[in-house]
């Protein structure tokens, strides 16, 4: 009985013990978020502005920023968004200590834990590097991504590296390919007569997915094409979201897939503008998310084929979707196909209409009954939206 007793007064003492020590620990060290609170209560406030852009100098917009109080990034004062000038502003307490953290910049740029504010207008920029040491085929490309350091073997058997192609030229092109599609037969011999002019600063790859090494070797000899080029696998030319052939992805100097143009570019004006933009000693980084219609406007012919692409939120092409395309003259009906392509022999103009008639079990439709064209298109995507069947 004695000893149980002896053993609870010790017990009760190193609970004391304990609790006191917590007390004194808080009142003395802790830096609580009252502590936080008597440091810049007395504090004039100013507009802290960050800008943020990479090595190329592209502004970088919907970039989540966060501002804690120090380094130790527990406790959060303000959260802001970049705006599409790569700008974000808070209007704080004047303190020194400020840790800024960035969340939603691409995997491949090399970004530090925390960030200090440099007076109260910050210029942050980022580095971007080739991701090694990750399998290409668990890649999702797109424009806006960082290339993987990727090993090619070409169809003499040489091999040749993103990142050794990068560290002697100023653009990469991977073009996908096949034998028997007549465009991309063309569009190669464009290339290759642009070659012989930029083959110092610009390296082309032409990847086929469909003919075998043998074939590639007998065309590349019979057409005396100058560049690389390899079989491929069909799974390569799905990481990039490439359904048909031709297909021209261009990687800038940075590393970065900055044009993906799907489709035939059969115009040798149009791509020598390409090839001088990326090339240009006073290049500034910029993406080209609708392809090269974006820069070379001016140069790109009347459409005489209009496409619909159906595809839902996680990019998967949808066959059997009945699209109706309304002009000021005649109503047109088309179905997509397995690549999610329904084809319209037709130039469309401002105000021309599309419409959605029918679509396939599984998936939901929640756009616009009537769709207004804004101009002549080449071509226009549909999103649908998958239904789960567990919900």
């Amino acid at each position: 009985m004695k000893k149980n007793k002896l053993l609870s007064v010790i017990l009760i003492c190193v609970l004391a013990t304990v609790v006191v020590g917590s007390v004194l620990y808080f009142v003395f060290f802790d830096d609580d978020a009252e502590s936080v609170y008597d440091v810049l209560k007395n504090a004039p406030y100013k507009e802290y502005t960050i800008t943020i852009k990479t090595e190329g100098n592209m502004l970088l917009s919907g970039i989540d920023v966060y501002v804690y109080f120090d380094s130790n990034c527990e406790k959060l004062i303000d959260y802001g968004k970049t705006d599409k000038d790569g700008k974000v502003s808070f209007l704080l307490a004047e303190y020194d200590d400020y840790a800024i953290v960035f969340s939603g910049i691409p995997k491949g740029y090399d970004i530090s834990d925390y960030y200090s504010f440099e007076g109260e207008d910050t210029n942050i920029t980022f580095s971007s590097q080739l991701i090694e040491g990750e399998d290409i085929y668990d890649a999702n490309f797109g424009v806006g991504n960082v290339m993987y350091d990727w090993t090619i073997t070409l169809d003499d058997g040489d091999t040749v590296t993103t990142s050794g192609i990068l560290e002697k030229k100023q653009m990469l092109i991977i073009n996908f390919w096949y034998e028997n599609s007549s465009s991309s037969v063309e569009q190669l011999k464009i290339l290759n007569d642009l070659y012989s002019k930029y083959e110092d600063i610009v390296e082309i790859i032409a990847l086929n997915p469909v003919d075998d090494a043998e074939r590639i070797t007998a065309f590349k000899e019979k057409n005396s094409i100058l560049f690389p080029m390899a079989s491929c696998s069909r799974r390569i030319s799905a990481r990039f979201g490439v359904s048909r052939c031709p297909a021209t992805i261009i990687i800038d100097r940075y590393g970065v897939i900055s044009l993906l143009e799907v489709g035939a570019v059969s115009s040798i004006e149009q791509l020598e503008t390409v090839f001088d933009h990326f090339t240009d000693d006073q290049y500034v980084q910029q993406l080209y998310r609708n392809g090269i219609s974006e820069f070379v406007s001016e140069l790109l012919p009347e459409p005489t084929v209009f496409e619909v692409v159906a595809k839902d939120g996680e990019n998967v092409k949808i066959a059997g979707v009945e699209i109706k395309l309304t002009t000021e003259d005649s109503t047109f009906t088309a179905i997509t196909d397995e690549a999610g392509v329904a084809r319209f022999e037709v130039t469309t103009k401002e105000n021309d209409i599309l419409s959605v008639i029918n679509y396939p079990d599984g998936y939901d439709y929640k756009g616009k009954d009537k769709i207004i064209l804004s101009d002549a298109m080449y071509t226009y995507n549909i999103i649908f939206e998958a239904i789960d069947d567990n919900k």
